[in-house]
Order: C-alpha cells, then sequence, then structure tokens
C-alpha cells in the first residue's frame, strides 16, 4: 500500500485541545508519551477523550482494513465517519505497478479457472480421438475425423470418455431391463414373444 495520511478535520472546539487525551487504538495517553514525541489527530466527529487518536495507530488501523478489502471505505468504528486519507506523492511507475497489481488480483481467478477447463477439455478430447483409433483403427478413425465437420468433432470427441466413465459408474443394465419389462408387461405381443423378460 502507498503511504498515506489520515487527514485531521478541522474543529471549531480549540478549546477542547487542554483535555486528556485517549488513543483508542492502543489506549495511551498523554502520559505514556513523555518518553516520545507522538502525532495527536482527531479525524473524524467524535469529541471528548476519545476524539484523539495517534496517528501512527490510526494509519495502522486503517492499513489493515484496506488489507482485508481494496474496495471498502475506513471510517470511524463509533461515529462512523469516513476519514479522509491523504496519499504521499509517489512517481509514475509506482502507481503504474499499483494498478498492474491490482488488476492482476482481479484477473487471477478468472485465468485459472479457464486453464483448468481448457487442460480437461483437451484432454478429453484427445483421449476421445485415441479411443477411437483404438476400435476403428488408426486410418480409418483420421480418414472420418478428417470427413467430419469441425464442430461436431470439438463436441463429440470430449463425449467419448464421459460417456465411457458414466458407462461404468452408472448402473444402466438393470434400469434398461426394468423398463423393457414394464413396457413389455403392457403388451400382449410383446409377452408372447418374450415371456422370459415378465
Amino acid at each position: 500500500m502507498e503511504n498515506a495520511n489520515i487527514g485531521q478535520r478541522s474543529s471549531s472546539c480549540s478549546h477542547e485541545t487542554s483535555e486528556p487525551k485517549h488513543c483508542w487504538v492502543c489506549f495511551g495517553t498523554d502520559d505514556d508519551d513523555y518518553e516520545s514525541i507522538r502525532d495527536w489527530v482527531s479525524p473524524c466527529k467524535c469529541r471528548g477523550s476519545t476524539r484523539w487518536v495517534h496517528q501512527d495507530c490510526v494509519q495502522r488501523w486503517v492499513d489493515e482494513k484496506l488489507k482485508e478489502n481494496l474496495s471498502v471505505k475506513a471510517h470511524c468504528p463509533q461515529c462512523h465517519t469516513q476519514y479522509i486519507i491523504v496519499y504521499n506523492e509517489v512517481n509514475y511507475l509506482v502507481r503504474v505497478l499499483n494498478k498492474l497489481d491490482k488488476t492482476a488480483n482481479q484477473l487471477c481467478p478468472f485465468l485459472a479457472a479457464g486453464v483448468v477447463v481448457s487442460t480437461l477439455y483437451w484432454s478429453a478430447a484427445s483421449y476421445g480421438a485415441i479411443t477411437m483409433m483404438q476400435v476403428m483403427g488408426e486410418r480409418e478413425a483420421i480418414t472420418m475425423m478428417e470427413n467430419t465437420d469441425s464442430y461436431m468433432l470439438l463436441l463429440v470427441l470430449p463425449s467419448i470418455p464421459l460417456s465411457l466413465i458414466l458407462g461404468k459408474t452408472i448402473n444402466w443394465e438393470e434400469t434398461l431391463l426394468l423398463f423393457v419389462q414394464r413396457f413389455t408387461s403392457q403388451l400382449p405381443l410383446l409377452r408372447t414373444i418374450m415371456p422370459s423378460f415378465l
């Protein structure tokens, strides 16, 4: 993330600067800062001691929020005032790299899904072509594929391994026999010809 500062909102209550300050991020106070000088800001519409927060604390808190979701607008958890984020000036190369990084994060899931789907499709098509060569013979299969419409091949070849897998996993023989039995029981002529199905 680019370097940024949380802008301080203007307030007419300048006399409140003498009140005790309590950082709602680190829960530090003025007394805790005697060893180091830390900048206090009032970036929202809160009043009282909770309106104050360390500049570095609120900046770190906003950075964590934006890491979770860049589209979320950071706001005060108490008064829900949206923070004014002032980004430091960066050079053109950094802006381009940030834009490319954001675009890559958005496109990666779609590219990965496309690679997986295309790999599965062409693997199934290749397996279908090899199966046809083994069943029909290499020359006959190549001749038939050359004389067949290319769009039809794109549909038929991948369906061959799918049909073989379904044929092994689905018990279609018993389903077919049950259908024939029910059909023949309704036709007297077929019951006479094929009594074994009854």
